[in-house]
């Protein structure tokens, strides 16, 4: 059965994950929370993937917790490639590091670290409608969320968006860009489309995509593969 909101939280934060989600559901939003959901006679690995194959929304209760937890990453890293909306929702003040910072880096927050966390509740459920309706009304699920402005974040985002360039020359076709898109994912997974595809939306010529794409990975190895590779398939 799909839901409005898939939960995903670290198992260090139970108590306040189920608050949150219990407040959520009295207000008529439906919600997909582990363990409570997941049936008998279903793996935990099959229930999280459908569960969030049919949100419309994936709400991450972020904490210091869930910034180490290896479930999160994957919860997220999940929700990324189905393209559901993600809300990080932030309960303590840190920032996400590691796989998280990379996953976490363009979506909007919601901040709720100052107590009592039922303080931010109702400003919570209101976004949270709104995405639904969204969804409802056949818009892209992966649309920026529409936060109020107390929510803004406190510390500074993971990355700065850069300024928007001009489209891609008219010579990359779609086979070029699956060939990066196929060694990309050799790294990054299957987030790679995601990235190739921005990349080629902001860069005026090959040099500036082949570098959009190496600012993402982590290891000079990993830049140097791919700028090498770049360079010899470069139309």
């Amino acid at each position: 059965m799909e839901r409005d909101v898939f939960v995903s939280y670290s198992s260090q934060d139970k108590e306040v994950a189920h608050r949150i989600c219990s407040w959520i559901e009295q207000r008529g939003i439906t919600c997909w929370i582990a363990p409570r959901d997941i049936l008998p006679s279903r793996t935990w690995g099959e229930s999280i993937i459908n569960a969030i194959k049919g949100a419309k929304l994936m709400l991450v209760i972020f904490s210091s917790n869930a910034n180490h937890s290896p479930q999160i990453k994957r919860e997220v890293e999940r929700a990324v490639h189905f393209g559901v909306a993600v809300l990080p929702m932030r309960i303590e003040n840190v920032s996400p590091t590691g796989d998280l910072d990379y996953f976490l880096a363009m979506p909007q927050w919601f901040n709720a670290f100052a107590d009592p966390i039922e303080s931010h509740l109702e400003a919570l459920v209101d976004v949270i409608r709104k995405v639904v309706t969204t969804h409802a009304n056949g818009l892209t699920r992966t649309a920026a969320l529409p936060l109020p402005a107390a929510t803004a974040p406190s510390v500074s985002p993971p990355r700065p968006v850069e300024p928007a360039r001009s489209a891609p020359a008219p010579n990359w076709s779609p086979e070029l860009l699956q060939q990066v898109e196929k060694h990309l994912a050799l790294t990054v997974g299957p987030i790679a489309k995601i990235l190739v595809k921005n990349a080629a939306k902001k860069s005026a010529d090959w040099p500036a995509f082949t570098k959009a794409l190496a600012d993402q990975l982590d290891t000079p190895q990993a830049k140097a593969e791919l700028q090498e590779f770049c360079h010899r398939i470069e139309p």
